[in-house]
């Protein structure tokens, strides 16, 4: 998947324009690309902007609590329908997402357009045809609703509206299509399928393919821990706790100690924390 354009209006040094089609546009291209301005300009604007869609719109996180879920047959349905559960999202209070000094009060509004590639249409693929058994998991285990409609489209375009007053975000015109609950669903899928292969052994569905990463800024690099325990707790546990912290977190905030980046780095490599994996998957 890969970014089209972003087009913004009234977000601090990008000005207010009634007409979004003609707001200040940022192209992407494949390959690299490279944002470059003059201080003040809106570079870290836009990577805040792509930070706030793609952790609170899209790509919603998930706690996963797998203490109910391995006693599962000495559980209540109340309890078993924790197992995974949806993080609040949205409240953008955490982004530094002003409004322009000079329009304080108009709408703040961003369009963005997306390009699902190969990746993603092979993991919807996998997603709908495996929709029952999905669905039956998502029933026991969670109190999140899907909807498996039609996917009809590799691309994705929608609008994101930020209400300064309540400091809460509405999306328009995601549209029906599967592809956007897809993007929007994709850490609980990714989350539900260890569980579906789980209760459906005979069943099993390919993990995800990913073809992106996480978009990242981290302005404090002297900080460095050289080592880490996976002792007191599984790898996969410390990778939950990293992603929440991670969740919440501006472009722009202070960092006091090592970027969160370095921890996941050593648990990947982490002999214990492969082993730690190897349990959350197979049990």
């Amino acid at each position: 998947m890969r970014i089209n354009f972003l087009q913004i209006s009234n977000f601090l040094s990008f000005a207010f324009e009634p007409d979004l089609s003609k707001a200040a546009k940022i192209d992407f291209y494949n390959g690299f690309n490279i944002v470059i301005g003059e201080n003040g300009a809106g570079k870290s604007t836009v990577l805040e902007i792509i930070n706030f869609l793609f952790r609170h719109v899209l790509f919603r996180q998930f706690a996963l609590n797998l203490q109910p879920f391995n006693r599962r047959s000495l559980s209540t349905v109340d309890e078993r329908r924790q197992v995974l559960t949806a993080v609040p999202q949205q409240d953008y209070s955490i982004f530094r997402l002003e409004p322009n000094w000079d329009t304080p009060n108009q709408e703040q509004r961003i369009r963005v357009s997306l390009q699902l590639d190969e990746s993603d249409t092979d993991n919807i693929t996998t997603i709908l045809s495996n929709s029952e058994t999905l669905t039956s998991v998502t029933r026991d285990f969670s109190t999140h609703g899907i909807g498996f409609t039609a996917f009809t489209t590799t691309r994705v375009d929608f609008d994101v509206i930020v209400q300064r007053e309540t400091r809460q975000f509405i999306i328009v015109n995601g549209g029906e299509d599967f592809s956007f609950s897809y993007l929007v669903n994709f850490e609980f899928f990714k989350d539900l399928i260890p569980l579906h292969n789980i209760i459906y052994p005979q069943m099993k569905i390919t993990p995800f393919s990913e073809s992106f990463a996480v978009i990242s800024s981290y302005r404090n690099y002297h900080a460095f821990q050289p080592s880490i325990s996976v002792g007191s707790s599984p790898g996969p546990q410390q990778l939950q706790q990293i992603k929440m912290q991670d969740y919440g977190r501006s472009m722009n905030s202070g960092e006091v100690g090592e970027p969160p980046i370095f921890s996941i780095v050593r648990l990947r490599v982490c002999p214990g924390s492969k082993r730690g994996v190897t349990e959350l998957t197979d049990h």
